[in-house]
């Protein structure tokens, strides 16, 4: 069986390079890609571009330096913002809870000394225990 497929490898070699050999295709698509080979390695080693390259280096320290950090400088301080905001409605929750919890027992044996109408939202407004 192992000399089977080795017979076959070599016969199928054959006919490949035979096919390589007499195509003329093959034979103008290696010649054309030489050509190409040649022309770009003559070019490569006369080019200049150190004015294209400063240019294109100042571009990109610009907008990688620059706008990523801006961009992330921004996130960040939103982030301190939300969780500032947080820390913020919680107090204002505990706050809140405290004065229900707790609202002034002056008001129920006084209530002709209770504040009403706009007082009564100014009272509210500066956390007095209204009741």
């Amino acid at each position: 069986l192992a000399q089977v497929a080795q017979d076959r490898g070599i016969a199928f070699r054959d006919a490949l390079n035979n096919v390589k050999a007499s195509s003329s295709k093959w034979t103008q698509l290696r010649d054309s890609l030489v050509q190409v080979k040649d022309a770009v390695s003559a070019l490569n080693g006369r080019m200049d571009c150190s004015a294209a390259r400063e240019d294109w280096a100042a571009l990109s320290d610009q907008v990688c330096g620059g706008l990523v950090a801006s961009y992330m400088i921004a996130g960040q301080a939103w982030l301190i913002i939300g969780c500032l905001g947080c820390l913020g409605a919680l107090a204002q929750y505990k706050l809140w809870r405290h004065l229900r919890d707790n609202r002034s027992l002056y008001w129920d044996e006084h209530a002709d000394a209770k504040p009403k109408g706009c007082r009564k939202f100014l009272a509210c407004l500066i956390a007095t225990g209204i009741g």
